[in-house]
């Protein structure tokens, strides 16, 4: 018998359809779009729409999933035969591109993008992977060389597309300085306050994907779902507008002196990102209302390139001001003291400011200068001292006394209020009075709730009127104080006695608290206000006196009649008034908004319900009809479900704060990693490099040098100088055939560095004498205050005038040192340089002796800028660029050898300039252009000055500026923070005219004298002190 199987063969299972290469191509660019966000600028417009970036975990995630059409291969295999196809290339499969250590799923999805696919296995064979992203456009062109006719063109191609392939980052404590062509992956952002016309403060969203994992760990808290970003982890981000890097380095400073007090904000990073030349800055005018301004300038004439500094910051979901409008009072006993005890975390967190102490032991006294209700935060259920900006610290000693650059006159002790017309110093108790009117207000709140808190500041508004219209009191500023500039204004003891009065009889803890404000807070003399440490005592005692227990533990049938009304009141929420919601489209809200929003509050308060719960030892209160996170503090975006943070959670929340023990700095997370040196660049001295020296260094072996030669060469010389006895034997073996050129920058701004410059250009002609076969030469940017360099239209085209006081150096050096005193020469207060005129000038100058004398015959050069770097950031960037282009049009191969250097000597250590210059020496190669720069600060080692520009191993050691925010190393071990008396491992934060050094050493301060108008920071070159 034939078997059934023969007669009624079974059916073939239906097969897949087979994906064709455009099917592959357009399902690959489906996923590609929607793996694309669009970041939304901090401060711009609409820069965002043209910059977006990939997800591009989830893109990988993808090319590894299987194919539903071929269950056997996966879509990065679909993706490579579909894309290879006709190019000898369809072998190629996932494990290819994904192979350890050569990974290259980015870069294949770049060239597919791009349309090169093709390329794949020639970017892995020359080490171009994912690992290497972004890669610099200098590397992209050297390496694409010889792959196709078109390699200039690729390379840009690829360039211009890998930035969004790889957003930054951000991580706990990491420190860097994006490229500008670098995307922010932040998906959301609204404004929360402006702090004066320095900065910004953001309420920023990032994707988890962009989350480093230490930072998800510390911020688990402000983890949430978004509808359309799915999970992000939400920041504050305080922007510092250009111009103002000097308050962010010193509120950096403070910051991370203070990173391990669990009751200030925790610190998690800071960056520096230039911004988008056609961005336009929000900005809020005299009426409040948001419009678009202009972007600031950095100098004359500029629009663009702005250069921002950033503070990411611990999320805080309200500031105690909006806790007291949002929330209604506690009730019970236990309800009181639970408040009590997490507001008197901030009194701990001042005293641990006042009292400052290094791991090195060294001690020291601190003031905050700013507190106030909305500098007081809501994080996790307890309350934390935020914004150090106007922090100061200065070693220990009796009845300190320090100036203060800023602060708040609401809440500002007499003295400070004094202070700001005298400029006397003043001492710590200021951060009493300040905390005392705190809570005076809290107080005020527990008792009478909101209300109260507005009957408190109409009070106060009547008090001051009354002493304004007074005589004595008619140059008094009109504004909201405690005090009438001496002592405490006489209604508050009365408004203290009202709120006693209506204080509940179970609460014994406010009572006291009032007590203690009245008599030891806020006293008109300083010396009678209470120490912090004290204070803290004090504070501790009073929660000691009222115990935890519980409320009903004796009344059960009380506890559920009561548990039931709170289920009930919970059912409200479904009934609530609709929220107000502005009008202005603008992140800021005008008063009349602000209005609104505490009249929704006030409303919000007599809704809610008081929880008559029993806490026990250690818990805390149970949220009000809401199960919802109360809305961040002025939240541009009102809505939503996507903005709650972690359903069911409170104000009140018994999980503790994520401990900070056992996170520490990364050095290797705080500088962006600079491209791959370039092989061909090489050292080109034989001998041992000198150890490094400053100028002062320098000086001294140059006298030592002359008087043995006075005398015949001592043994100690004969390494160092040729026979003739007067060369730099090291020096000269990389200045063979090279000019050196000197330009000293006499702006306005120079003035107070004129005298330094002097002695450093003549330490450096010194040390370089006949090295230079034809003379060194020395221009200046400016003749008695008139630029030295114009441009003049005829044609169509543009020509430089030199008119260039010029100084040969080729027979005496000490011509250098005494042109640099004529009078002419010297900076004239008005004068401000543009720095692209006459670089520009000198750089025309080569091109056109190249052109005359051709490539092989002409000599190299060195130009030697001395500056304290404040010009234009773009246009000296976009002469270099011009001057590289045409180099690469006459011999590439030049470029290549460095036979032009550029080196920026900075004088002075303003933070905006340093930003420029590293722009300059670090981030130009991005950009396609040769490392042709380099920047020393003007006390760094004389060595690199002279050759860092053309020697790569020279240009790639690191260098100590003034205006330099601290190492990782250091800050590792010592925090940096602000300082009077420098008795710390970094330099001084700002340079004043000075005869003294100030050098920290094991051993502790000293202090010597210098040549008179010569200053003199901390250097990693000096002995003793640890970097």
């Amino acid at each position: 018998m034939v078997p059934s199987s023969r007669l009624n063969p079974l059916p073939k299972p239906a097969q897949a359809p087979t994906l064709s290469p455009a099917d592959v191509e357009r399902t690959f660019r489906d996923r590609l779009q929607h793996f694309t966000v669009t970041p939304v600028c901090g401060e711009c417009r609409d820069c965002g729409r043209r910059r977006r970036y990939i997800q591009v975990e989830k893109l990988r995630n993808w090319l590894k999933e299987k194919c539903p059409q071929k269950p056997d291969t996966t879509w990065a295999d679909q993706c490579l035969e579909a894309a290879n196809q006709g190019y000898n290339a369809g072998s190629l499969s996932l494990g290819d591109i994904n192979a350890r250590g050569r990974e290259c799923l980015l870069v294949f999805s770049i060239l597919y993008d791009i349309g090169e696919p093709s390329l794949i296995q020639y970017f892995q064979m020359r080490n171009l992977t994912d690992t290497k992203l972004p890669i610099s456009l200098l590397e992209l062109e050297t390496e694409l060389k010889g792959s196709s006719p078109n390699a200039a063109q690729l390379a840009q191609k690829f360039d211009k597309r890998q930035w969004a392939f790889c957003p930054t980052s951000f991580d706990w404590s990491s420190r860097f300085n994006c490229k500008k062509q670098e995307i922010l992956p932040i998906c959301r952002r609204a404004v929360l306050s402006r702090r004066g016309g320095t900065a910004l403060v953001w309420q920023i969203a990032v994707q988890e994907e962009f989350v480093g994992p230490k930072l998800r760990t510390l911020s688990a808290k402000s983890k949430f779902y978004d509808e359309k970003f799915g999970i992000c982890y939400q920041f504050a981000l305080k922007t510092f507008r250009d111009g103002h890097a000097k308050f962010f380095e010193e509120e950096c400073e403070a910051f991370w002196a203070l990173r391990e007090h669990n009751g200030m904000i925790r610190y998690l990073g800071d960056f520096s990102h230039p911004s988008d030349p056609s961005c336009q800055a929000m900005q809020e005018n005299a009426e409040g209302e948001s419009v678009t301004m202009a972007v600031p300038s950095l100098g004359p004439g500029e629009q663009h390139g702005r250069m921002t500094t950033n503070i990411l910051l611990e999320w805080g979901e309200t500031d105690l001001e909006d806790f007291f409008a949002k929330q209604q009072p506690p009730v019970l006993r236990s309800e009181v003291r639970i408040f009590w005890k997490e507001l008197f975390g901030v009194a701990e967190a001042l005293r641990r400011v006042h009292n400052f102490k290094k791991k090195n032991g060294h001690e020291f006294d601190g003031w905050h200068a700013d507190i106030k209700p909305d500098n007081i935060l809501r994080v996790q259920s307890s309350f934390k001292l935020s914004d150090p900006g106007f922090a100061k610290f200065v070693p220990q000693k009796q009845n300190n006394t320090t100036k203060i650059s800023g602060g708040t006159s609401t809440y500002g002790a007499p003295e400070w209020e004094r202070s700001r017309k005298t400029g006397e110093p003043v001492p710590q108790s200021i951060d009493i009075w300040s905390l005392g009117c705190v809570f005076s207000i809290a107080a005020t709140w527990v008792a009478l709730g909101y209300n109260g808190i507005l009957g408190y500041e109409r009070l106060r508004e009547n008090a001051i009127k009354t002493l304004l219209s007074q005589q004595d009191f008619s140059d008094w500023p009109e504004a909201d104080f405690f005090h009438d500039g001496s002592n405490v204004l006489e209604a508050i003891p009365h408004w203290h006695d009202a709120v006693r009065q209506n204080i509940r009889r179970t609460d014994t803890l406010t009572v006291q608290v009032l007590d203690l404000v009245t008599g030891s807070m806020l006293q008109g003399n300083p010396k009678q206000r209470i120490t912090a440490t004290a204070l803290c005592a004090r504070l501790n005692a009073i929660l000691d006196s009222c115990p935890e227990s519980p409320e009903f533990a004796e009344l059960p049938d009380v506890q559920t009649a009561l548990n039931e009304v709170q289920s009930q009141n919970e059912e409200l929420h479904a009934q609530d008034v609709p929220e107000p919601r502005t009008q202005q489209s603008g992140p800021f809200q005008d008063r009349a908004t602000r209005d609104a929003q505490k009249t929704y509050n006030m409303h919000m308060a007599r809704m809610r319900s008081v929880n008559f719960g029993a806490p026990t030892a250690g818990s805390s209160l149970r949220p009000s009809i809401s199960r919802e996170i109360p809305k961040p503090r002025f939240s541009q975006d009102r809505p939503s479900a996507n903005h709650t943070v972690d359903q069911g959670g409170t104000f009140y929340s018994n999980k503790s704060s994520t401990s900070q023990s056992g996170v520490r700095r990364q050095d290797s997370a705080t500088r962006q990693p600079r491209p791959p040196p370039n092989p061909q660049f090489k050292r080109t001295s034989t001998m041992a490099p000198p150890n490094p020296q400053d100028v002062f260094q320098a000086r001294h072996e140059l006298e030592e040098l002359a008087a043995e030669q006075k005398r015949g060469l001592s043994n100690k010389f004969k390494m160092m100088v040729t026979p003739d006895r007067t060369k730099n034997k090291f020096l000269a073996e990389f200045f063979d055939n090279r000019d050196i050129i000197f330009v000293a920058d006499n702006a306005g701004s120079m003035a107070e560095h004129w005298p330094q410059a002097t002695e450093l250009l003549d330490v450096l002609v010194k040390k370089a004498k006949n090295l230079d076969e034809n003379g060194m030469d020395l221009y200046f940017t400016h003749t008695n205050g008139k630029p030295n360099a114009v441009f003049d239209r005829q044609g169509e085209g543009k020509v430089r005038i030199s008119t260039f006081p010029k100084v040969d150096g080729k027979k005496d050096v000490a011509k250098f040192k005494e042109a640099m005193k004529v009078p002419d020469s010297k900076p004239v207060p008005a004068a401000k340089t543009d720095m692209s005129l006459m670089l520009g000038f000198l750089l025309d100058m080569y091109i056109k002796q190249l052109k005359d004398v051709g490539t092989n015959k002409a000599k190299k050069q060195t130009i030697i800028i001395l500056t304290d770097g404040k010009w234009e950031l773009d246009k000296v960037s976009e002469v270099i660029k011009d001057f590289v282009n045409d180099w690469k049009g006459l011999d590439r191969d030049k470029i290549k050898s460095r036979s032009m250097g550029i080196q920026f000597v900075q004088f002075g250590n303003d933070p905006d300039a340093t930003l420029r210059l590293d722009y300059l020496d670090n981030k130009l190669e991005f950009e396609g252009i040769p490392d042709i720069v380099d920047t020393e600060p003007s006390l760094g080692d004389v060595y690199k000055m002279l050759i860092g520009s053309f020697d790569e191993a020279y240009d790639k050691r690191s260098s100590v500026s003034a205006g330099a925010l601290p190492s990782p190393a250091m800050l590792t071990s010592t925090p940096a923070i602000i300082l009077e008396e420098h008795d710390m491992q970094r330099s001084p934060p700002s340079l004043q005219v000075s005869n003294e050094l100030h050098q920290t050493s094991t051993n502790g301060s000293t202090k010597l004298q210098l040549p008179s108008g010569l200053e003199r920071l901390p250097s990693s070159l000096d002995p003793g002190i640890v970097r």
